[in-house]
């Protein structure tokens, strides 16, 4: 398919169904300048949308909305034959029954993926809506050529104010290319994957979500997350198939993840 270059804006919309719920959208718009190939688009595009919601048949808000922004740019680098995506959105505010929250800022990348073997698995996932273990065995020669490529997935922020609270957080991974990575053997993939994670609750959050307290007494108790003036830091790096955490202590990774693997009594 040729490139695509499109502009489009909707003032209002507004959608009215036999339960009597009503929802709206206002200034809805988009544009984009790109092309598809394989189904996947290699371009940028941007949404924006001003007001959107959803109320009940005495129009008493269920979920509101304002000020969305998202922004997608994905390409190729035709020298490493290698795909990359950025994703970036913002909203300013949404509430619902449960709450309210405001500046909400979600930025991720991805990137360094073998194109040939990503569009092959695209393809096996569309053209099987029932996936069998035979279109596994079929895959993982293409999931094997993904890993030898290597990869890296990046959360450059979560971010938003919830209530009177705040959270910030960010995770970074790393697979570097290797032609040794393989599905075969997970134990090895572990060991090459780099990476970091950092996260912030304020204490204004945890007291109004006395769930969040209780999961973080637990990471004290583990020495994995520290308390400040502020709120609540958890710093983590993953190197070398361990995690080391702020205060020097590294576990292996394996051993964290054994109870997810290991399948639970019935």
């Amino acid at each position: 398919m040729g490139k695509l270059d499109y502009d489009f804006s909707m003032a209002r919309l507004e959608l009215d169904y036999t339960n009597g719920t009503v929802m709206s959208f206002n200034g809805l718009s988009s544009a984009g300048v790109g092309s598809f190939e394989q189904s996947m688009w290699l371009g940028q595009q941007t949404l924006g949308l001003d007001g959107f919601l959803v109320s009940d048949p005495e129009r008493v808000a269920i979920v509101e909305m304002n000020g969305m922004k998202y922004q997608l740019e994905t390409g190729e680098d035709k020298t490493t034959n290698t795909l990359q995506g950025d994703y970036h959105l913002t909203l300013d505010e949404f509430s619902n029954v449960d709450g309210e929250a405001q500046n909400l800022d979600l930025q991720f990348t991805a990137g360094g993926f073998d194109k040939d073997a990503f569009l092959a698995l695209s393809d096996m996932y569309k053209q099987s809506p029932m996936w069998t273990d035979e279109d596994t065995v079929k895959a993982l020669p293409q999931v094997d050529a993904l890993l030898q490529k290597g990869f890296h997935l990046s959360l450059k922020r979560f971010s938003g104010d919830v209530d009177m609270g705040h959270f910030d957080s960010s995770w970074d991974i790393r697979l570097p290319e290797n032609e040794e990575n393989s599905t075969q053997d997970f134990f090895k993939l572990l060991e090459q994957m780099q990476g970091n994670m950092n996260a912030f609750v304020s204490s204004d959050l945890v007291l109004a979500y006395p769930y969040i307290q209780q999961n973080l007494d637990e990471l004290l108790i583990m020495e994995i997350a520290t308390q400040t003036d502020k709120g609540y830091e958890v710093n983590l790096k993953l190197h070398d198939g361990k995690v080391a955490f702020a205060n020097g202590k590294e576990v292996p990774m394996m051993a964290l993840m054994m109870p997810m693997l290991m399948p639970k009594p019935q």
